[in-house]
C-alpha cells in the first residue's frame, strides 16, 4: 500500500497508563511509525513537524514509510557512544529520499544562531519532519524557540506537555527570547 499523501490523515492517539485519547492533525500518528518498523514514538507538535528520541539506522526507513520527508538531528557527534554517526544517519535518509540537516545543540547553551538555523530549517525542508536528539526535548525546546506556528507560550508549553514534554522549566526563557 503507498503511504503518499497518507500524513494528511486525522489520528487518534491514547495515553498507555489512563488510555485518554486526543486528537490532533499530524503527519502520522505515532502507532503508524511504529507500525513501521520504528522504534522511536514520533510526538506531533504541529502538523508538520514531530520530534523524537535517537533513531537508530533501521528507524530512518520507518519514518520514510510513516511518511516523514526531513529529519533534524539535534545531537552532536559522540555525544553518547551508543549513538549512530550523523554521516550514517544522513546516508540512510537519503537512501530512503528523505532530506536531513543537522543542528547539533546542548540544551543549556542554544543560542539565537541556533534557533535562527531551526526556524530556516523548518521554513525550507520538506515536509513533514521529525526533529530528534537523545529524548525529542532539546529538539521540541528549538521548536518551542522558532516558533514558526506563531503560538503563545502558553500553546507551545501546553502542546509539548500533552506529548509527555516538559518545557515549563523553559518558560521566562520562551517568554523573553534565548537570552532571558
Amino acid at each position: 500500500m503507498s503511504r503518499v499523501g497518507t500524513h494528511h490523515r486525522l489520528a487518534v492517539r491514547h495515553c498507555h497508563d489512563c488510555g485518554h485519547g486526543s486528537t490532533r492533525t499530524n503527519p502520522r500518528s505515532e502507532a503508524s511509525a511504529q507500525q513501521e518498523g520504528c522504534k522511536v514514538k514520533p510526538k506531533i507538535l504541529t502538523p508538520n513537524v514531530s520530534v523524537l528520541g535517537q533513531p537508530e539506522i533501521a528507524d530512518i526507513e520507518a519514518l520514510a514509510a510513516a511518511g516523514y520527508r526531513s529529519i533534524i538531528g539535534n545531537r552532536p557527534d559522540g555525544e553518547t557512544p551508543d549513538q549512530p554517526s550523523w554521516t550514517a544517519l544522513k546516508a540512510a535518509a537519503a537512501k530512503f529520499g528523505i532530506e536531513a540537516v543537522q543542528i547539533p545543540v546542548v540544551a543549556s547553551n542554544i543560542s539565537a544562531d541556533d534557533i535562527e538555523r531551526f526556524r530556516q530549517a523548518l521554513e525550507t525542508l520538506p515536509k513533514p519532519i521529525a526533529a530528534f536528539c537523545r529524548t525529542g526535548t532539546r529538539s521540541a525546546l528549538l521548536w518551542a524557540f522558532a516558533n514558526e506556528a506563531g503560538l503563545t507560550v502558553d500553546e507551545r508549553i501546553k502542546i509539548a506537555a500533552d506529548e509527555g514534554i516538559d518545557l515549563e522549566p523553559f518558560r521566562d526563557r520562551l517568554s523573553g527570547g534565548v537570552d532571558a
